[in-house]
């Protein structure tokens, strides 16, 4: 399972590094909560699809460092 185009995007960054900070999980749905690579503190939410196969519908919140 992932999402459209992820790798493509890990691809482009090979050095890309990020801390986790927390992992909350609903019935269809995650937000990954994580420190980026400039010390901003962001949260992503992803909603699987219909076929639980991609997700879908994703969401990118970003505070300040």
């Amino acid at each position: 399972m992932r999402s459209d185009g992820i790798l493509s995007k890990v691809e482009a960054y090979p050095t890309l590094k990020f801390q986790v900070l927390e992992v909350l999980t609903g019935e269809h749905s995650l937000v990954l909560y994580y420190v980026n690579q400039n010390g901003i503190k962001a949260a992503e939410f992803m909603q699987l699809n219909a076929t639980g196969s991609s997700f879908t519908n994703i969401y990118v919140l970003a505070g300040q460092g």
